[in-house]
């Protein structure tokens, strides 16, 4: 078994990396990483207690 993240923390990882995150948000992360509504929502609450990092396309860090 492998420590692969779950679909919520990935899209967590991928939006706290945007400077500039794609509206709108929740279509967005349902159909780039197959979430629910509430997995999505618990994506961007997670990643905005996240440290940016900066190294994702669309994006540098964020403000």
């Amino acid at each position: 078994m492998t420590n692969a993240p779950l679909p919520a923390q990935a899209a967590a990882e991928w939006l706290a990396a945007l400077a500039s995150p794609p509206h709108p948000l929740i279509p967005e992360l349902k159909a780039r990483f197959g979430l629910t509504a509430k997995q999505a929502c618990e994506a961007i609450a997670q990643a905005r207690q996240t440290p940016p990092t900066g190294t994702e396309e669309n994006g540098g860090s964020r403000s």
